[in-house]
């Protein structure tokens, strides 16, 4: 008899840390309005075991990809989960791949709201209340409220998914 393997979903918030001129022109003028007005995150992405990502940004569809987290501007939150629910939290997300970026509209949808909705729809997160009403950093404190594990964005060891090589440098050494 084996037992049901169990593996992850991994949750990234965006922080801005950097507020200038030239952010504005670029269009992270809704980061900066979000992050005012619920600190300290501004966007989410989730990602899964295999290194594939669903995101939706300002003015796109959302999309699937392969993509790496910058520890620097990122911090993962992982959740286990089954592997049944990992599959089925990743057909969900497939599924939405294509669906515009907007606040209203009954087919439109923002990156928490996207991060919530397949949280909740997979049944990977239990009582996340209304995915319409939650922003990046409200995720952030319900998932923390349930629990949930927390990779600090100091710590190299802790990230399952690759980051700017580059960057390493910047990141203590390990012991």
């Amino acid at each position: 008899m084996s037992c049901p393997r169990e593996t992850y979903l991994l949750v990234w918030f965006y922080r801005q840390n950097k507020k200038s001129v030239r952010d504005v022109c670029s269009g992270a003028i809704v980061n900066i309005v979000v992050t005012y007005v619920d600190p300290p995150f501004c966007h989410v992405e989730l990602a899964f075991e295999d290194g594939m990502a669903i995101s939706v940004t300002k003015n796109q569809n959302v999309c699937m990809r392969r993509r790496s987290f910058d520890p620097m501007y990122y911090t993962c939150i992982k959740i286990p989960v089954s592997l049944e629910v990992s599959i089925y939290a990743k057909s969900e997300a497939s599924a939405r791949v294509g669906q515009p970026f907007g606040y209203v509209g009954t087919n439109t949808t923002f990156c928490s709201k996207l991060v919530c909705e397949i949280l909740k729809t997979s049944l990977a997160v239990d009582g996340l209340g209304s995915p319409n009403l939650t922003s990046p950093s409200g995720l952030y404190k319900l998932l923390l409220s349930k629990g949930k594990l927390v990779y600090p964005s100091n710590n190299r060891e802790a990230f399952p998914i690759a980051f700017k090589n580059e960057l390493a440098h910047l990141l203590p050494a390990s012991p």
